[in-house]
């Protein structure tokens, strides 16, 4: 019998470990037309965290606030800006982001 407990118990705290994952707060979205960005940076104070989305898709870890979101996109394409409030327990999706000419 105890043997059967200290079973059941190692599986709950397996099973706990790798159901309560934690979600950094940030933000992530995507770019179209996906060749026409250059980066993605996000900007708050005196942070910066910048990347190179991978087929328009990016994602960026910050601390949360407000952060101002640019996408610098590649001639003839327009630099898009916009602020982007980020809040605990996971990534704000900003969804897909148009890039005009």
């Amino acid at each position: 019998m105890k043997k059967l407990i200290v079973l059941f118990a190692v599986i709950f705290i397996v099973f706990s470990a790798f159901t309560s994952t934690h979600l950094e707060p940030g933000i992530t979205g995507m770019v179209e037309p996906a060749d026409a960005v250059n980066k993605v940076t996000a900007i708050k104070d005196n942070d910066s965290v910048s990347m190179v989305p991978i087929n328009g898709k990016f994602a960026l870890t910050l601390k949360t606030g407000n952060w101002t979101l640019v996408v610098e996109a590649i001639n003839p394409y327009k630099n898009s800006v916009q602020t982007v409030l980020v809040l605990e327990g996971g990534p704000t999706d900003v969804g897909v982001i148009k890039l005009t000419k």
